[in-house]
């Protein structure tokens, strides 16, 4: 049987909150070996590797979330001004509004 990303979450969230951060952990290492450019799964997973005390993998897989979010704010600020220069503003709108959803803090132009 194929488990979905979705499914393994549900499955993986279960056994966090039985306080089996080590099921969880496996759960999204699966997830992360099938779905890599999902950040909630590094998030999720250096959340319980921090549950069990296991620091330097918390860090790296909260720094690989971090910087996937940063990407994807730059993905949303630069379409936004795609959209923005074709005068398409609704949807330049739409996503400016993503980026600054993900970090509203502003540092600069964007590069």
């Amino acid at each position: 049987m194929v488990q979905t990303s979705k499914r393994s979450d549900n499955r993986g969230e279960s056994r966090a909150h039985m306080n089996d951060f080590m099921g969880a952990i496996s759960d999204y290492d699966k997830m992360i070996e099938r779905f890599k450019c999902q950040c909630d799964n590094y998030k999720k997973r250096g959340i319980f590797k921090f549950n069990i005390q296991d620091f330097a993998g918390a860090e790296k897989d909260l720094t690989v979330a971090s910087e996937m979010e940063k990407m994807i704010k730059k993905f949303f600020y630069f379409y936004g001004q795609i959209k923005s220069n074709q005068k398409e503003f609704d949807e330049a709108i739409e996503c400016l509004t993503k980026a600054l959803k993900i970090d509203n803090k502003y540092d600069g132009p964007i590069a």
